[in-house]
């Protein structure tokens, strides 16, 4: 036996089926990555003749993964949809170039030198993932995926780019008629193709009714889970786990009142939690409930269940992700530009987005001057939707301060609940179990992923995540239908 360096698999059929050379591992933000993995998976799409990977530094110190494909017209919304199926988000290239022929040496080897950056190239398919970053955006995209067969759709993903057609178009708009109420002429299709444009129409008619609820995922059976939003008010970075965990139950979002710019904030955790409960009940009348959230979200998830527990209802478990006691000392009043610029530092740590390296110098500024940059930085990443405006800010500031100034003030009830709690490993200064062991006692379950707070909620944290979560809501049925069978 010998290693000839090529990376195969075996196939059901017992065949092996070639994948690339082990020579062409590159590590990019961390991940190992195998480029002809990735060639090999963009390879089996119908639309792709060849299919080459590798990473460009264009620009010193940005790193990126891009495919070149031929074949006949590939759409980057189409190809990420498809590696997505087969591989990690890590995997999937940032940019897509369409060529007619990958380019050649005179002795007919592959000219690397010779493959234009992505910018360059009119053939460029090169489309940043932006997920959905508002209830309606995030509606919007759930009924082009339903209706197109294609997951996940970006908010620049393109209605027709995407295989749309005169009969689909027609059952999208219907679709979009029963989410949101609101009938649109079909010809709308045609000038706002995408989700974000899509959605910018609809928001110029009179507001939907808000809600605190914002489905995450459909169909499925099982008990619903309920994920409570963290310290920004928005549920948008559960869009990735609740990808992972499926079809099997629905999962739904709970966001913070106050983001429309209607409503005021809710000043405390215990009336987040007494409005979350009365909304869940909407859904599902008695338990047992199914909660969790990330970072405050699992603080209000933890609260939601002593209420419940104190109307007689049982909650079957609390997963908390990352998420700690508040600490009982007196906390600082922050200043106006503090928080403005605490507002940044999650903003783009929710997006996966680099910080500033001035990002402490924004405290010295005036509050006005610290948003001005953060939508400066918040457009450029795609944390924020195009034309936001510092009305809007300020509107998401405003829920932002509420909710950090309401976890820092509350208590928490001691109670035998069950509880998950997931950790991030780089996370420093913390108590190992969160300060958790205090409230439950012995129901404490205690699980550490390795990276940051952020990190828990992306590629490739968020598929370990999903399986623990898989793992526990699988024990907790289980245990349910013991107590079933000896009542």
């Amino acid at each position: 036996m010998y290693k000839t360096g090529d990376l195969v698999r075996y196939l059901p059929d017992g065949r092996l089926e070639y994948l690339g050379r082990l020579d062409q591992q590159v590590k990019l933000r961390g991940f190992r990555i195998e480029l002809g993995e990735i060639e090999a998976v963009l390879a089996r799409h119908a639309s792709v003749r060849q299919a080459l990977a590798l990473v460009r530094e264009d620009v010193p110190g940005d790193k990126r993964l891009v495919a070149y494909v031929t074949g006949d017209s590939p759409d980057a919304s189409v190809l990420r949809a498809h590696l997505l199926r087969s591989l990690p988000e890590y995997m999937v290239p940032s940019a897509f170039v369409a060529l007619e022929a990958l380019p050649l040496t005179p002795n007919g080897k592959l000219d690397r030198k010779a493959l234009p950056a992505p910018e360059a190239s009119h053939g460029g398919l090169e489309q940043t993932f932006i997920p959905p970053r508002d209830a309606l955006e995030l509606v919007v995209a759930r009924v082009f995926e339903e209706t197109l067969g294609v997951r996940p759709v970006g908010v620049r993903s393109n209605f027709f780019e995407l295989g749309g057609h005169s009969l689909l178009a027609v059952r999208l708009m219907a679709r979009i008629r029963e989410a949101t109420g609101r009938e649109l002429p079909l010809a709308t299709l045609f000038r706002a193709p995408t989700v974000e444009q899509l959605a910018a129409l609809l928001r110029q008619e009179s507001p939907l009714p808000w809600s605190p609820l914002v489905p995450l995922s459909g169909g499925g059976e099982k008990t619903p889970l309920f994920l409570v939003h963290p310290v920004g008010g928005n549920v948008f970075s559960y869009t990735g786990l609740a990808r992972q965990l499926g079809s099997e139950r629905p999962v739904f979002g709970l966001q913070a009142q106050g983001l429309d710019g209607l409503g005021a904030p809710l000043s405390s955790v215990e009336e987040m939690a007494a409005l979350y409960v009365e909304t869940i009940r909407t859904v599902q009348p008695s338990g047992p409930y199914l909660l969790g959230g990330w970072s405050l979200g699992g603080v209000i998830a933890y609260e939601m269940a002593c209420q419940l527990r104190q109307r007689g209802e049982e909650v079957a478990l609390v997963a908390l992700i990352d998420s700690y006691v508040p600490r009982e000392e007196a906390w600082p009043e922050l200043k106006p530009a503090e928080a403005a610029a605490l507002f940044l530092r999650d903003l783009l740590g929710s997006f996966g987005a680099e910080l500033m390296p001035e990002w402490e110098q924004l405290e010295a500024l005036e509050p006005e001057a610290v948003l001005a940059r953060v939508l400066e930085v918040g457009e450029r990443s795609g944390a924020l939707p195009p034309g936001a405006g510092m009305d809007q800010l300020r509107i998401l500031l405003r829920v932002f301060e509420s909710n950090l100034r309401a976890g820092q003030r509350y208590t928490p009830c001691t109670s035998d609940q069950r509880l998950l709690l997931v950790k991030a490993g780089e996370v420093t200064g913390q108590p190992e179990d969160g300060g958790w062991t205090a409230m439950s006692g012995s129901n404490l379950e205690r699980h550490v992923l390795p990276g940051n707070h952020h990190a828990l909620l992306r590629e490739p944290l968020v598929q370990q995540l999903a399986e623990i979560l898989r793992e526990a809501l699988a024990s907790d049925a289980q245990e349910s239908q013991r107590r079933a069978l000896q009542a």
